[in-house]
């Protein structure tokens, strides 16, 4: 379990937080809330690899 780093995925949400907190500011803004969908797909994405690890780990 000393492999096992969370470290790409506390970046993911939080670079996905931060473009939420934008978003909240201009609701109008069609760029912020395309980069939210995009942040929450690639968040997602790596959560479900960070799952298949740690079960693999267990």
């Amino acid at each position: 379990m000393e492999n096992f780093s969370t470290k790409n995925l506390d970046l993911a949400l939080n670079s996905l937080k931060l473009a939420l907190h934008e978003y909240n500011k201009d609701t109008n803004n069609e760029s912020v809330r395309d980069s939210i969908i995009l942040r929450f797909e690639y968040t997602y994405a790596l959560s479900v690899k960070y799952i298949q690890k740690y079960l693999e780990l267990i």
